[in-house]
């Protein structure tokens, strides 16, 4: 197929993501895609188009951004020769100067090694996304690693990394579910948000202890004077800390599907409200006596003195009644929860009780709970029943973002502060509720 330079003597000059996907997403057909010359901006979308072979670039465009997903067959982005922002080496396209990956073809992969070229300074956005090589090598001159550049290499088991890369960006090893151990070089200043998030397999980082930013301990990454447990890949309960950790940060077990239990030593005062969230079969979390911050009952973390939950771990299931002391439920406390099914009142718990089985939460509140904190219950998106107690006053922001099942809602009189986009997404709830709600915050 040919995107033509001129429609009725107008001439083509770019080609939007909104026109290019609705002409090729979901073409099994279409095989090749070959843009005329004189076409400079090439906005494209390729989804599903799962016999395309190749996509030609012509020489005029000098400004491509392809989103190329589920497209099994596809061998090589080509490139005229005289394009003067973009090259191709047989048929992976860089940019001319070939310092920048820019996209790595699935069909050109295979489950054998890729060492990536030298002299290549950045890789991509997506650049080798869902690529099936199993080891690949990252040259000297490599200093940047993009988002998502490694997202869904699900047989990656090895990746080398040279001295040179400074900054490893979010998401960079997404779903890499095979990746097994990773050595972080001297080189590396900034590692940002999610590097790993869905590496079932990895159970060990180390770091060069030269590098002046990070560190690691037992196969856990730490900055530098080991007082943050940025990433923790282990999942045995009882492994060690440094005595010197004072911070579990937002990265530090958030997706973790394999850890079970966890320990919270005597020196940590402060935790990220969403280090365990997502942690699907935690279902306990202790907390070493002296601690002067966190306390835990029945394997759930609280504040010190049990007025706040801070942490409901995401694997117990069955019938949960809060502690009388509780006057909060926590950021983020339940964030994620998809066993979450109801939340009900202590006194209607009494009354008609609450059927639950092993896979799923019902959660009980007594009438101390006067405050839910942001975002405690978002993301719950079975959560289908919420029945609050006439002690609750405030629901803070976005706290029951994306609840989607959620529809039976009892809103007592006492709830007088509604924040902004608390409901967000919750498109169930009923009428006579809703209007409820958008009478104390119209912006709910």
């Amino acid at each position: 197929m040919t995107v033509p330079a001129s429609i009725d003597g107008v001439p083509v000059t770019r080609v939007s993501n909104t026109a290019i996907s609705a002409v090729f997403s979901g073409r099994s057909a279409v095989k090749n895609v070959t843009y005329s010359d004189g076409i400079q901006k090439i906005r494209a979308s390729f989804e599903d188009c799962e016999r395309l072979e190749s996509i030609n670039i012509p020489a005029s465009a000098t400004e491509v951004e392809t989103a190329i997903d589920h497209c099994p067959l596809l061998m090589g982005i080509n490139v005229h020769k005289d394009n003067p922002n973009y090259a191709d080496i047989d048929g992976v396209l860089f940019s001319k100067d070939k310092t920048k990956l820019l996209f790595f073809p699935y069909a050109k992969s295979d489950t054998g090694h890729y060492a990536i070229p030298e002299g290549v300074t950045q890789i991509c956005i997506f650049a080798l996304e869902g690529c099936l090589f199993t080891s690949i090598s990252v040259p000297v001159s490599v200093s940047r690693i993009s988002t998502d550049a490694f997202l869904n290499c699900r047989n990656l088991e090895n990746i080398k990394l040279n001295d040179g890369v400074t900054e490893i960006d979010y998401n960079a090893f997404e779903n890499c579910t095979s990746l097994e151990e990773i050595h972080i070089p001297a080189s590396v200043k900034k590692i940002r948000w999610h590097p790993f998030t869905g590496c079932e397999s990895l159970r060990w980082i180390t770091v060069d202890e030269n590098n002046p930013e990070y560190a690691s301990f037992e196969g856990a990454l730490y900055n530098k004077d080991k007082t943050k447990l940025l990433y923790d890949p282990r999942s045995l309960p009882g492994h060690d800390y440094p005595e010197s950790l004072t911070e579990i940060t937002r990265d530090a077990y958030r997706g973790n599907k394999n850890i079970v239990s966890l320990h919270i030593p005597a020196g940590v005062t402060k935790i990220h409200p969403e280090a365990f969230c997502k942690c699907e079969i935690l279902t306990n979390i202790t907390v070493e006596e002296g601690n002067p911050v966190y306390s835990s009952a029945d394997g759930v973390l609280f504040n010190k003195d049990k007025t706040e939950l801070v942490c409901f771990p995401q694997g117990k299931t069955g019938n949960y009644t809060l502690p009388d002391s509780v006057t909060s439920i926590g950021t983020a406390a339940f964030m994620d929860c998809s066993k979450l099914k109801k939340v009900i009142t202590l006194d209607q718990f009494r009354k008609d009780g609450a059927d639950c089985d092993d896979s799923s939460i019902n959660l009980i509140l007594p009438k101390s709970v006067t405050v839910i904190e942001p975002q405690a219950f978002a993301f719950c998106k079975w959560l289908e029943t919420l029945e609050l107690p006439d002690s609750v006053t405030t629901l803070q922001y976005q706290s029951f973002w994306e609840c989607q099942a959620l529809e039976a809602f009892t809103l007592p009189d006492s709830v007088t502060e509604i924040a902004d986009d608390t409901f967000m997404f919750c498109h169930y709830i009923g009428k006579r509720t809703w209007e409820r709600v958008l009478k104390i915050n119209p912006n709910a």
